[in-house]
């Protein structure tokens, strides 16, 4: 069971790995990129995990250059839900999600705490998709999730 809790947090926590910036400015380009985006698909790194679910997925982008992203993951029957939340950068067709906070519960327990330094995500924005190409320090389970309106 512990093991089952732990696999839930960790692969909530799949979008933070170190590395700082500054965040929270888009470069003076349109706003079409404000809003809702939900998952629309992901992709394995090597391969299913037996009972483990990528489930929910949905970040919202602010016009402050503030960002929420919240996770929910299923593993052998456990949901676990995450919340990652910072500001981010567009420049381009490049999205930088700067988590500077996290919360995460899951089999009865709850975690919660201030991340330092951030904790930087790199996306790929095309106007109708955002993909999220996850490390092997990201993550050891998902190569990347596609994220929709």
């Amino acid at each position: 069971m512990k093991k089952a809790i732990a696999l839930i947090i960790a692969a909530i926590l799949v979008l933070s790995f170190c590395a700082c910036d500054s965040g929270g400015s888009t470069s003076g380009q349109s706003q079409t990129h404000i809003g809702e985006w939900h998952l629309d698909g992901y992709e394995w790194r090597s391969g299913e995990v037996e009972g483990l679910k990528y489930s929910e997925a949905n970040l919202s982008l602010r016009s402050d250059g503030s960002f929420s992203l919240t996770q929910t993951v299923v593993k052998d029957g456990e949901t676990g839900t995450g919340t990652l939340s910072g500001t981010y950068t567009l420049e381009g067709a490049s999205l930088m999600l700067r988590s500077t906070y996290v919360t995460a519960s899951g089999g009865g327990q709850n975690y919660s705490q201030e991340i330092s330094p951030a904790r930087i995500t790199n996306a790929a924005y095309n106007g109708d998709t955002i993909v999220i190409n996850f490390t092997t320090q990201d993550s050891p389970y998902f190569r990347s999730a596609t994220l929709r309106r």
